[in-house]
């Protein structure tokens, strides 16, 4: 566990001398390249042993990469550029350490790319990366995170309204891992005025969901019955029991949810080119609650939440710039109180990633 804790600090100190004299973006793409350098260092160099299911997506590969034709990786299953990806690299090298580093490459690359285009202060949200245990949780299931990190950077063309660029991140995100089909339902924005009328109605609307369910769990096993294996399984969701974390961040989303309805109380505060923005990380907020509280019956929808709670790493930063007073105490003092959970994930060795041992 020793080598996460240097890790963490060691993106700080990064942080405190890169922008020591100010930010420009120069300053943040060379604290992006390093940092998630140093995380790919960690993850991407680590042991088949390190991750519940790292040996699981060894085995796979090493099966893609017995395959003697793209015909047969297209008949397989129905996550077809995850096959024909595995497929591919395997023609390089079918030893673990390929797709375990690969694996985790493009997972960090996209994540800081993510960061990139969307946080101004990209320093928080790379520690909330940490803390919110996304990190470690990619070790785990590497394959759900390549699909959620297509999903998150789908947002731009979410927010700008770029219909096809959008739908056509989230097939390729669906074609690596069936469940990002739940971030489909954001299509409507893509069609209707972003305002926050609107915004009430679909969380309404998509709220009533919770009472179906049962029903929504059946209709997704039957899409996807590859996944029936998680039915009876123990919800993961973080209201239920069995995460350190639940009581803390659960409090995280409501705060999140307050001080976005804070925000959108005060008229001006948000200006125009901002609204759009800021209107859908509010419902993909609440979402992320909602979807959560779905997925009380089956493990298999649980992981859908993931999708929407990803974002809280941009969300929290972004309604903290609003905050003109004091904003950077404000900062440090929730990076120090959410590194409580965190520490608390790694000694309950949550996605058994301690020990932790280089391959």
């Amino acid at each position: 566990m020793i080598i996460y804790i240097s890790l963490f600090i060691s993106i700080i100190i990064l942080a405190i001398l890169i922008f020591c004299n100010g930010k420009s973006k120069s300053k943040n793409k060379i604290f992006l390249f390093c940092s998630f350098g140093l995380m790919l260092l960690v993850m991407g160099l680590r042991d088949i042993s390190v991750g519940t299911d790292t040996e699981l997506y060894c085995t796979i590969f090493k099966n893609y990469g017995l395959m003697e034709s793209i015909k047969q990786v297209l008949q397989k299953d129905t996550n077809i550029i995850y096959g024909l990806y595995n497929f591919f690299i395997s023609k390089i090298s079918t030893d673990n350490s390929m797709v375990i580093f690969c694996n985790s490459a493009i997972i960090l690359i996209l994540t800081a790319i993510f960061i990139y285009n969307n946080c101004s202060n990209v320093v928080f949200p790379t520690l909330l990366f940490m803390e919110f245990y996304h990190y470690f949780s990619a070790f785990n299931i590497a394959r759900q995170y390549i699909a959620v990190l297509i999903i998150a950077n789908s947002f731009y063309f979410l927010k700008n309204r770029m219909i096809w660029q959008y739908i056509g991140l989230n097939i390729i995100a669906i074609f690596v891992h069936n469940t990002a089909a739940i971030f489909l339902t954001l299509l409507p924005f893509l069609f209707i005025k972003i305002s926050y009328k609107n915004i009430n109605t679909l969380i309404v609307i998509y709220s009533i969901f919770i009472f179906l369910g049962e029903k929504l769990i059946n209709i997704f096993i039957n899409i996807f019955p590859h996944y029936a294996i998680y039915l009876g399984s123990q919800s993961r969701f973080l209201f239920t029991s069995g995460e350190n974390r639940k009581i803390i961040i659960t409090f995280i989303y409501i705060f999140i949810a307050l001080l976005m309805r804070l925000i959108l109380s005060k008229k001006n505060l948000i200006k125009s080119e901002e609204q759009n923005k800021f209107l859908l990380l509010y419902f993909i907020n609440i979402m992320s609650i909602v979807v959560g509280f779905i997925s009380l019956k089956s493990m298999s929808v649980a992981r859908l939440e993931v999708y929407f709670s990803f974002f809280a790493i941009m969300t929290i930063p972004y309604c903290f710039e609003y905050i003109k007073r004091d904003r950077l105490i404000c900062n440090v003092v929730f990076i120090v109180i959410m590194f409580i959970p965190m520490y608390i994930q790694l000694l309950s060795n949550n996605s058994e990633v301690v020990p932790y041992m280089f391959m």
